[in-house]
């Protein structure tokens, strides 16, 4: 490949990656230069006329992947207006990788484009779309409301929960606006918004909220404040906390592999130091009588094993 050519073709994907967006090429000539590139597994091609260096995308989790796709196919498209759960990731809510898959896409009418690939267009009788970074997507409750209705309470919780804590309005206020919506699937939405709490921090962490409400366990606390037992004025937060009678306390720690993973929750500290941290913090914690219950996504997923748990520590079921 011609000097030029290459030169060119890198620079296009480095601007491409400060956008954190797939390269989608404008003109027939850089299109063809992208398909010898794939040839020689340098880039990889989601969809066609969509492309990232290969090491770039493997480094990409499925929200990210998702999130870069939209904004490729904003340059290619600029009149789509992104819906459903490609909407939602968008907005910055939390959407179970499951759904990430394919890019959503709203049209005004009666009858739209065939659905192909990874492409899923749908039809709505009004379309008035919210811009997030410049990009149009449908508004942030009718994107919940689409998404809640068409979804399980494990899957829909997340997006409930961040939705919720997004609008930075009351549980009421919520309940409020999707009940009044008038939009389709606005009821079946309201049954899993009733049970959205914004202090989740995590979709692991809503996710195994779900679980524990369809098994009829108590709910527990969440985020709560625990006092560090050698220093004074100092608190853990741990993500559930049961306070249970006649018996010790049980916290709940969702161990989801983002903390090792992703380089700002490890806050410049290596893997093995940020172990080391968590495990003196689990020591801390039943230094002061508390038990701690650890799971995974994969005990969240699989719903027996977190039940099997949460029945071994002693976690009561409630009418």
């Amino acid at each position: 490949m011609h000097r030029f050519v290459t030169e060119r073709i890198d620079s296009l994907l480095t601007e491409a990656e400060a956008r954190q967006s797939c390269l989608a090429p404008l003109n027939r000539a850089d299109k063809s230069a992208l398909q010898k590139y794939l040839r020689s597994d340098l880039v990889r091609s989601p969809h066609r006329s969509l492309y990232a260096r290969t090491d770039t995308w493997s480094s990409l989790s499925p929200n990210d992947r998702a999130l870069w796709m939209a904004r490729g196919l904003h340059t290619l498209h600029p009149e789509w207006v992104f819906s459903f759960y490609t909407a939602a990731a968008l907005h910055g809510l939390y959407v179970p990788n499951r759904l990430l898959n394919q890019i959503h896409v709203a049209h005004i009418g009666p009858t739209c484009q065939k659905s192909r690939g990874i492409i899923v267009h749908h039809c709505k009788k009004e379309l008035e779309p919210a811009y997030v970074q410049g990009i149009p997507v449908t508004p942030l409750l009718e994107t919940t409301i689409d998404c809640l209705f068409r979804l399980s309470l494990t899957e829909g919780l997340p997006i409930a929960d961040s939705a919720l804590r997004n609008l930075d309005i009351s549980k009421r206020q919520f309940l409020d606006l999707i009940e009044s919506s008038g939009q389709y699937g606005a009821f079946k939405a309201s049954k899993i918004a009733l049970h959205a709490n914004p202090l989740s921090e995590s979709g692991g962490e809503s996710m195994a909220r779900a679980v524990m409400i369809e098994e009829g366990f108590a709910l527990p606390e969440l985020q709560a404040p625990i006092p560090h037992p050698l220093y004074k004025g100092r608190t853990y937060r741990v993500d559930f906390l049961w306070r249970l009678s006649g018996q010790s306390d049980v916290a709940g720690e969702f161990d989801g592999m983002v903390k090792l993973e992703d380089e700002q929750m490890l806050k410049n500290h290596s893997v093995l130091q940020t172990l080391r941290q968590e495990r003196n913090r689990e020591a801390a914690l039943t230094s002061t009588g508390l038990r701690v219950m650890r799971f995974t996504y994969d005990d969240v997923r699989l719903g027996l094993p977190l039940v099997t748990l949460m029945n071994h520590y002693g976690i009561p079921h409630v009418a």
